[in-house]
């Protein structure tokens, strides 16, 4: 049996699996550029108040128109059938609502920022 040198399909002699063609096998040197760092840095625009901190403003809000809820609950008889039917939501009603707005809000800018 011989022993044939070459490593092609139709071993012919010597073949490189690797040419010189394909991208990091080549012997000479590319171009090397160097990174330019940007003439103004790059800061997002912050406008008003952080996700954090709208988000605990909300719950802030609302805490304060449940307690007064629960209040006016307890200490008024009927006030939730007169809260329910006769009355807008007005009062601790709608303190707890603009609270629960403020809390969805940041929630929903939480949701949309992009990372």
């Amino acid at each position: 049996m011989t022993q044939s040198t070459g490593s092609g399909p139709d071993n012919n002699g010597p073949r490189d699996f690797w040419p010189a063609e394909r991208e990091g096998y080549s012997d000479t040197p590319r171009a090397a550029y160097v990174a330019v760092a940007p003439s103004t840095p790059a800061t997002p625009e912050r406008r008003g108040l952080s996700i954090r901190a709208e988000s605990r403003i909300g719950i802030l809000i609302m805490l304060p128109g449940i307690i007064w809820f629960i209040y006016n609950t307890l200490t008024q008889p009927g006030y939730l059938m007169i809260a329910s039917v006769i009355l807008p939501p007005t009062g601790p009603v709608g303190v707890t609502g603009i609270g629960i707005l403020v809390w969805l809000h940041a929630k929903w800018r939480h949701s949309i920022r992009v990372r």
